[in-house]
């Protein structure tokens, strides 16, 4: 996906994905939009997102919280930034801006759209996209709304296709070996961090549970932390060996080990081969 949108992006004018955004509706995510179009309340709906969004955009990370007045939606890209991320991550900020306001059926004006970076020259088309306010030079990409609207039923809230549609979601994680709504979200929370992963303790407490309950979750789902930091370890490395010149003490630094040595020992469980012998296309011995 990001090979194609670099490609658009390099062949197309400045915001040529914006024509995509108005498609991008609840039923395009099938049961997973209908699970949240039918929750009894806006925070179930949301809720539902942020347990099920992995199976249906495994690239964006999204992490809520509550504020005093205001509910706090940030969303984030789990691969290091790349030429095409931008319209990536301006397309899901419309579509689940778009998503809360019609959940909410409230006055858009009362949402924000925090961007970080300068205003894009195609801003006059992005605001037409959403009524929502935007902001931009913020530190990452973020929606806020009144927590007043969390309690709010939707439109279309519908208490038996809810249970049916979230049957299908649960369906759906199950077809995939050893997937899970737990085991996804703390893979998305590693690969966000770049290979510096937030301690099993923060991890927890982001999905407001005990270590020791995210541990027992984790081991349901035939896997552990540990398991999980080496698999997000072994991915980066491997596509910042193949698709960057970063050096490897670089890499060994961004990955968190102390040193190259440590690197390339780790790096010869995961590949069979030293780091210079994959870079340079090669395979073990």
């Amino acid at each position: 996906m990001m090979r194609i949108l670099a490609n658009a992006e390099r062949l197309s004018p400045p915001g040529w994905h914006l024509v995509l955004a108005p498609r991008l509706d609840t039923a395009t995510h099938g049961a997973l939009g209908f699970a949240a179009a039918s929750a009894p309340t806006l925070a179930a709906a949301v809720d539902t997102v942020l347990t099920y969004g992995p199976m249906r955009f495994p690239f964006l990370r999204l992490v809520s919280s509550e504020l005093l007045v205001r509910v706090r939606l940030q969303l984030q890209l789990v691969t290091p930034a790349r030429v095409g991320s931008a319209p990536l991550l301006e397309l899901a900020t419309l579509a689940i801006a778009s998503f809360v306001n019609q959940l909410a059926a409230r006055d858009p004006e009362e949402m924000t759209i925090f961007m970080p970076g300068l205003p894009p020259p195609y801003l006059r088309r992005l605001q037409a996209l959403s009524p929502a306010r935007f902001r931009f030079t913020a530190a990452a990409c973020v929606l806020e709304w009144p927590r007043s609207w969390q309690s709010l039923p939707p439109p279309l809230a519908d208490e038996a296709l809810h249970r049916l549609s979230l049957a299908r979601c649960r369906e759906l994680y199950a077809r995939e070996p050893g997937q899970s709504p737990v085991k996804s979200a703390v893979l998305q929370a590693i690969l966000a961090s770049g290979g510096r992963p937030p301690s099993l303790a923060a991890l927890a407490a982001a999905q407001h549970v005990s270590a020791r309950t995210l541990i027992r979750r984790l081991k349901l789902s035939g896997t552990s932390y540990q398991t999980l930091v080496d698999q997000v370890r072994s991915r980066l490395a491997g596509e910042w060996l193949r698709d960057t010149d970063l050096p490897l003490a670089e890499i060994a630094h961004r990955l968190g080990f102390t040193d190259a040595s440590n690197f390339s020992r780790a790096f010869r469980k995961w590949y069979g081969c030293a780091p210079g012998v994959f870079r340079a296309g090669g395979s073990a011995g």
